[in-house]
C-alpha cells in the first residue's frame, strides 16, 4: 500500500477513533477544525509505538482544552481548577485510549510505550525524517487538540 492510501485510511481511522473517545469519555462532540488553530500554548503527550509498524503519536491541547478534558474526567465543576497532576493525568489517559484504539489498526505486532507528558519544546519539535498524519480538532468550546501520528523510516 502506498504512503498516500495508508496515511488516508489512518487519518479516517484516527478522526473516527477520537471523536467516539470524546462522546464516550468526555460527553463532547469534537469536529476537524482548521490546522493553524492548532499552534500557540499547548501541553503535549506522546506515546511510542514499536514493532511492525514504529513511530509516535503526539497529542497536543490548548491550555483551556486541556483544563476542559480534565474537568470532564474528573467530574471538576467550572470554577474549579485543575492542578497540574490532574492534568497531566487525564491528557495521558485521552493519548493512552487513542493509543490503544490505533494499535489495533496498525499492523502487528506493535506495542505502545506508557504515555509521557513532553515539555512544550519536546511537543514542538517534529522529526525531520520520517512520515505524518496530522488531525486538529476543536470541541464545542473550539478549544484545539492535535493529534500527530508520526511514522519512523
Amino acid at each position: 500500500m502506498s504512503w498516500e492510501h495508508e496515511r488516508a485510511a489512518i487519518l479516517e481511522e484516527l478522526e473516527r477513533i477520537v471523536q467516539q473517545i470524546w462522546l464516550m469519555t468526555l460527553k463532547r462532540e469534537i469536529s476537524p477544525c482548521e490546522e493553524v488553530s492548532c499552534l500557540g500554548d499547548s501541553r503535549h503527550v506522546s506515546i511510542e509505538i514499536s514493532g511492525a509498524w514504529d513511530g509516535a503519536l503526539r497529542v497536543s491541547f490548548s491550555e483551556l482544552a486541556a483544563e476542559n478534558v480534565t474537568r470532564d474526567i474528573f467530574e471538576l465543576s467550572d470554577d474549579e481548577t485543575p492542578e497540574d497532576v490532574q492534568i497531566n493525568d487525564a491528557l495521558k489517559e485521552i493519548a493512552n485510549v487513542a493509543g490503544g484504539n490505533l494499535k489495533t489498526f496498525l499492523p502487528e505486532p506493535s506495542v505502545l510505550s506508557l504515555p509521557k507528558v513532553l515539555t512544550s519544546e519536546e511537543g514542538e519539535r517534529r522529526s525531520a525524517e520520517g512520515k505524518s498524519v496530522s488531525l486538529c480538532l476543536c470541541s464545542e468550546d473550539k478549544e484545539p487538540v492535535r493529534f500527530l501520528l508520526q511514522k519512523d523510516g
